[in-house]
């Protein structure tokens, strides 16, 4: 978060489930606890953004998740138009009100000992970097549930950053 604002999208297209069945298994190896990730996402639904960040954001919000207690995390979206739409839930405890209070402030929304607080900042940052948001669509006792906004297609001006279609 020390770097000189948002790192710009590289943009490329790829297949969203695809990514999120990356995101899950990495997160489930590195992590060598149970838990169930169950991707929603319909499988011909191809994006067109960066990867690596979008990345990012997905494997911040499953471990923010499964550090909170949730075993199972389920990923959703589809296309409205011009906007891709993801829907991150969880079944954990929610998020106390103290931490919803400055949820995506660097440095002061971390709920577990040795966060930094940084990682919803950071994905908020990357999620405007692209012309989308994320915010906190509901919190409680049976889950938490992060809504994502993504332009069905980069600006004009960002497609000479653009890689070719992953398979």
């Amino acid at each position: 978060y020390a770097h000189d604002g948002t790192p710009e999208p590289e943009y490329q297209s790829f297949r969203v489930a695809g990514l999120i069945e990356e995101v899950a298994a990495v997160t489930i190896s590195a992590r060598g606890e149970k838990f169930e990730c169950e991707n929603q996402f319909d499988g011909a639904l191809i994006i067109e953004t960066d990867r690596s960040q979008l990345f990012q954001v997905l494997s911040n919000l499953i471990l923010n998740s499964v550090n909170a207690g949730a075993d199972k995390i389920f990923i959703s979206g589809a296309r409205d138009g011009n906007t891709i739409t993801v829907d991150v839930a969880d079944n954990g405890p929610g998020i106390p009100a103290k931490i919803r209070e400055r949820l995506f402030q660097p440095f002061s929304a971390s709920g577990r000992a040795g966060g930094t607080g940084l990682g919803l900042a950071i994905a908020r940052d990357l999620m405007r970097g692209h012309g989308g948001d994320i915010v906190l669509s509901t919190t409680g006792e049976s889950g938490t549930v992060f809504h994502l906004t993504l332009p069905y297609q980069p600006t004009a001006a960002a497609v000479p950053n653009r890689k070719p279609i992953e398979v």
